[in-house]
């Protein structure tokens, strides 16, 4: 409208005035002189000229938008054609209506339009409409606040529900704490009564040690014979009572097995038990343990005997080592987990990516996991420390003398500081993935799987050996054994072979009718007393005793 507020006539003729009203016909804005001028012209006296704030809904997009032909720019819509009820301009007759008899002038077919049929059918819906809608919007009104009213109660329900459920569970969860409490107690009773009578022997112990000792430096021979004469039948006694707990020596824990509706009919949030399993305490009497000693040291395993089996839950075991305590350290997909000797569930951890091979350093304690998706990772405690991201896929790791040895997916085999800083690589063999890497003796074992190679090199990357065993397909984990013979997977060969230190002799220790299907990782126990397969495509542990 702003357009309009001058005199459009005085304007034309480069003058400037301010306009206050609009003629409808000549759709022009005028000032007070071109008003007078206007009705004093012949040709204009009977045009309608309205105030200049009224035309606003006329002015713009309405009447001269309405006049102007929508496909012949230039011409103005100033006909209309009764047998297709539509305007048209000059351009629109001569081309879409000429054959038409019954186009007339716009001044004629507009006369009466104020008092026609159409007038008031338009006029009646329009009514219709805003009554419709202005219904609709009171509806909707109503509706949001009904909907708020709705809210609070439904709040309100909510709240009274939550509060419901709280009482639940607070009161499940005091049975449970009781159940847990009493379980505990029963436990604490039973082990404080072991060492009431353990203290009791000790001091027994103590006491005629220190006898001894006394009669040792101030008596005779024959009172040293005499007094050990008499403490032979008493450590007899203390051996033979000894022997037999240890036996019955069990370790028990807690176990809480969670429901899977937490609001079922049982009284707690659980359900509290006391699990026992044989302690690995043993006794062995002096003379015994100097005879095993002297038996097995320097040796190694004549045979295996298969002595259990560790189902693994949702596994894959592709990594798998010991660390101080003698627990079992294993990777699965994206997991580092824990397990005791016996197969008893410790904890876990969540790595930063897939995971494959495994590595412990006894010295600092730190793990360190090969990533797949490109890196390696320390773990310490089972906290996860930040990855070190590396451009090539990792699959076998290492702790060495001095280095972390990483074989990777294109066949190079990578040296790391303990800190995770890239300090060389050397390329291995062919371009295959080394998949395990074993260090021992200053000597690096890798198996290269796609050539049915193992490779052996000192520890500055230099080859010492390179050899592919028969009846060894598809070599995968390494480990070795007290003496320094190395144990490789046939993974699909489906056995396990020993070589010496230096690659000259070879042969099969353990195959299918032992057990051994689809084997992938080994390791011993801290003491080489046991060897421990990932097998079955990595879903179960098969233990089998070290027999010398």
């Amino acid at each position: 409208m702003e357009s309009y507020t001058e005199c459009l006539p005085c304007s034309r003729n480069d003058k400037s005035a301010a306009a206050d009203k609009w003629c409808v016909d000549c759709e022009d804005s005028l000032c007070k002189i071109c008003v007078t001028a206007h009705r004093g012209n012949k040709a204009s006296m009977r045009h309608h000229i309205i105030d200049l704030q009224a035309a606003t809904m006329l002015i713009g997009d309405t009447l001269a938008s309405q006049r102007q032909c929508p496909s012949h720019q230039d011409f103005t819509m100033d006909f209309f054609c009764t047998h297709h009820d539509v305007l048209c301009c000059r351009h629109c007759m001569s081309v879409s209506h000429r054959s038409c008899d019954k186009v007339v002038p716009l001044e004629i077919a507009c006369k009466g339009a104020k008092n026609s049929t159409l007038y008031r059918d338009i006029t009646d819906e329009m009514k219709q409409i805003r009554s419709t809608r202005n219904r609709i919007i009171q509806n909707d009104k109503e509706t949001k606040q009904r909907i708020c009213y709705e809210e609070k109660n439904i709040v309100n329900k909510i709240s009274e529900a939550k509060e419901s459920l709280i009482k639940k569970l607070n009161q499940k969860e005091t049975f449970s704490l009781s159940e847990l409490r009493d379980a505990r107690n029963n436990i604490e009773n039973t082990v404080d009564n072991q060492v009431a009578d353990s203290e009791a022997s000790v001091a027994e112990i103590d006491k005629y040690s220190k006898q001894l000792d006394i009669l040792t430096t101030n008596g005779t021979d024959q009172h040293v014979f005499l007094r050990l004469r008499e403490l032979q039948s008493i450590v007899s006694k203390q051996r033979e009572c000894l022997e037999k707990l240890v036996s019955k020596l069990s370790e028990p824990h807690l176990i809480f097995q969670q429901p899977t509706d937490v609001f079922s009919e049982c009284k707690g949030l659980g359900s509290i038990s006391i699990q026992q399993e044989r302690s690995s305490m043993q006794y062995s009497p002096r003379k015994h343990i100097q005879a095993q000693i002297v038996s097995t040291a320097g040796q190694f395993p004549k045979s295996f005997k298969f002595d259990s089996r560790i189902n693994i839950d949702n596994g894959q075991v592709s990594g798998l080592t010991t660390d101080n305590s003698g627990n079992l350290i294993m990777t699965i997909h994206n997991r580092l987990l824990l397990y005791s000797e016996n197969g008893r569930y410790i904890k876990e951890c969540k790595l930063s990516g897939e995971a494959w091979d495994v590595s412990f350093h006894p010295k600092s304690g730190n793990v360190v996991v090969a990533l797949q998706s490109g890196g390696l990772q320390l773990v310490h405690n089972f906290s996860t420390e930040p990855a070190i991201k590396f451009k090539n896929c990792i699959v076998g790791i290492a702790y060495g003398k001095d280095n972390i040895c990483a074989g990777d997916s294109k066949g190079i085999l990578h040296f790391f500081s303990f800190d995770v800083r890239h300090v060389k690589k050397v390329p291995i063999g062919g371009k295959g993935a080394l998949y395990y890497i074993h260090c021992r003796n200053d000597k690096i074992y890798i198996s290269e799987s796609t050539s049915n190679v193992i490779h052996c090199l000192h520890n500055d990357g230099s080859h010492f050996f390179k050899i592919s065993p028969l009846k060894l397909s598809m070599p995968d984990g390494i480990s070795s054994d007290r003496q320094g013979n190395v144990y490789v997977v046939g993974r699909e060969s489906d056995n396990i072979h020993r070589l010496s230190a230096d690659g000259k002799k070879n042969d099969i220790i353990l195959g299918s009718d032992d057990g051994i299907k689809d084997p992938y990782t080994i390791c011993f126990s801290k003491d080489y007393g046991k060897l421990f397969v990932s097998n079955e495509n990595g879903t179960s542990i098969f233990v089998y005793d070290c027999q010398y």
